[in-house]
């Protein structure tokens, strides 16, 4: 996959972070942050971007946030069964889980819609909560039942970017991207 810096689409400005794949697994790129240790030792992490998918999701599993965390291996948000999920790649367990009843509670992605994301996780509760266009998506908050209680996410870096488990291409952009220690709104 390729990142580059793009002006032929934005949220706001002239420039957008434009990420491309053609699917697969290893066509994947993560541009991001390297070391969170910029927010300092704080429990809490918020963070925003605006996303701008090229194609709808779809059924398949794929990733667009990616942190890599000594527990969880990565802790990723994507899409899967046409919705808004995250996961982890310890023990394959997603949020929403899978069941209609909650697949309907999270946020479908159509294509060409920008779509401002917003995140929180605490490091010392394992909270994680999650907000799109302003709005808080229940089925994308802890706790969940097939993630347990005793998860505590520390991720050490943060990236953007594009990420299939099956075949699917897609061309992302991201604007107006921001982290901190409390939470930065639309």
């Amino acid at each position: 996959g390729t990142a580059t810096i793009d002006t032929t689409k934005a949220h706001s400005g002239t420039h957008s972070l434009k990420v491309v794949s053609s699917g697969g697994y290893n066509n994947h790129i993560f541009y991001g942050v390297s070391n969170l240790t910029a927010l300092g030792s704080g429990p809490d992490i918020y963070g925003r971007y605006w996303a701008n998918f090229d194609i709808a999701f779809n059924q398949d599993h794929t990733t667009h946030m990616m942190m890599a965390d000594p527990v969880a291996e990565a802790l990723n948000m994507g899409g899967q069964f046409g919705v808004l999920n995250w996961g982890r790649a310890s023990d394959d367990a997603i949020m929403p889980d899978g069941s209609q009843d909650s697949v309907a509670e999270s946020i479908p992605i159509n294509a060409d819609t920008w779509y401002c994301i917003e995140f929180y996780l605490s490091r010392s509760t394992g909270q994680i909560d999650t907000w799109v266009n302003g709005t808080a998506v229940v089925s994308l908050t802890t706790p969940q039942p097939r993630w347990g209680t005793t998860y505590i996410p520390n991720p050490t870096n943060w990236g953007l970017g594009w990420e299939s488990y099956a075949v699917d291409p897609n061309t992302v952009w991201f604007d107006d991207i921001a982290l901190g220690t409390s939470r930065l709104g639309c």
